[in-house]
């Protein structure tokens, strides 16, 4: 039998025994797709965002850590800074759910030693910025920021999985997420997870009120996909964009203590005087200069920011006053100030920028810093303005 014949008879008696497979009848074509792969069954987290900050001297240091309902937690600690470094604020926000503005985790680009087939899972995010008092615009770290996770039991006991962290930088979205040359390592005993910096060490630029974003994820090593294909609609350029650690509406009336939002022992309260009548406002915290807004020049960072818009049109006169506690960790009287803090004050209807030293310097007593007025004042509905409590030497 020469090749050709030899061919078509190989053919016809595997089809016939593929019909008596299947007990007769016509053959099925259709391709069979491989399985689809799995991601690590993990137990899904869910947890209101909880916030920290502190001061971190250039010698380093550890922020408090964050605790969440449950007994997720995290800590973030910085390394020494090189020759000539300064305080810094460090803020930093722990969730369960993935930030806006970065693109979605699943376009990572892994290191080698990670399988870009392999499913990844992301578990927890830690939005995290710095701020530095000018002329400084950046600080610069002896090697990258560690981070440590208490975790669910569930998460111990998970086969062929592994856990990595990965950065996204949004002074340069083009990079996506990045992955850190590391595995975090398990200790079950203390359902601990410690993901040290990529070794060896090497220097890390932190840009001043830029806020980065720190993913957890597992990796699944037992199964295989197949090789993603380039979006048609690839993911929108982020940008940065701060989020705010508490917000809520207030209701704006005379004589009645108002409480703003609080968050990493950062809070404030307002007093108003008369007010030509009351209305709401909506207030947000923030533990860096707030989106849409430029940093104030002044020589310290400012611990804390409220940004809030009334939503009616009124007038403030007599006397008025507001108590304010900066985030945990932070000296009210700044690194080498003498003075308690001033206010600084930012109007988005003019063009006149931050107003520094709108009120102050206040009356410091603990930890608060309280600040009086009987300057008369008129908000503007549907204008938004900002304030910040800022130590000044």
């Amino acid at each position: 039998m020469n090749f050709r014949n030899g061919l078509i008879a190989a053919t016809m008696a595997l089809t016939a025994l593929a019909v008596a497979a299947c007990g007769g009848g016509s053959v099925n074509t259709t391709p069979i797709s491989p399985a689809a792969p799995t991601a690590p069954a993990i137990q899904a987290l869910s947890f209101t965002p909880v916030a920290g900050a502190s001061a971190i001297p250039a010698t380093g240091g550890t922020l408090p850590t964050l605790t969440a309902t449950g007994g997720t937690a995290a800590t973030l600690t910085l390394p020494a800074q090189a020759a000539g470094g300064v305080t810094a604020l460090a803020a930093a926000l722990l969730s369960a759910t993935a930030p806006a503005g970065p693109p979605v985790l699943s376009s990572i680009d892994r290191r080698s030693a990670q399988s870009e087939s392999s499913p990844i899972s992301g578990i927890l995010y830690i939005s995290f910025s710095l701020a530095v008092p000018p002329p400084a615009t950046s600080i610069t770290l002896t090697a990258a920021p560690s981070f440590s996770f208490t975790l669910p039991a569930s998460y111990f006991s998970l086969p062929n999985t592994s856990f990595y962290l990965a950065v996204y930088d949004p002074s340069h979205p083009s990079l996506g997420w990045q992955s850190r040359q590391e595995t975090c390592t398990p200790a079950a005993a203390t359902l601990t997870l410690a993901c040290g910096p990529p070794q060896p060490p090497s220097p890390v630029t932190i840009l001043n009120n830029v806020t980065y974003t720190i993913a957890l994820y597992a990796v699944s090593t037992s199964a295989v996909a197949p090789t993603p294909q380039p979006s048609a609609n690839p993911t929108a350029v982020a940008t940065n964009t701060p989020a705010a650690f508490a917000s809520g509406t207030v209701t704006l009336v005379a004589g009645t203590p108002i409480a703003l939002p609080s968050a990493a022992g950062a809070s404030g309260t307002l007093t108003l005087g008369a007010v030509s009548a009351s209305t709401t406002a909506t207030v947000a915290l923030y533990l860096q200069v707030p989106p849409g807004f430029p940093a104030p020049a002044t020589t310290y960072p400012a611990p804390l920011f409220y940004v809030f818009t009334p939503a009616a049109t009124i007038t403030v006169s007599g006397s008025s006053s507001g108590t304010f506690n900066p985030p945990t960790g932070y000296n009210t009287n700044g690194a080498g100030s003498n003075t308690c803090p001033f206010i600084e004050m930012y109007d988005t209807s003019r063009t006149t920028g931050w107003y520094l030293k709108a009120l102050g310097p206040g009356t410091c007593t603990g930890g608060n810093t309280t600040f009086t007025t009987t300057q008369p004042m008129t908000l503007t509905g549907g204008v938004t303005y900002a304030f910040g409590v800022y130590p000044s030497n």
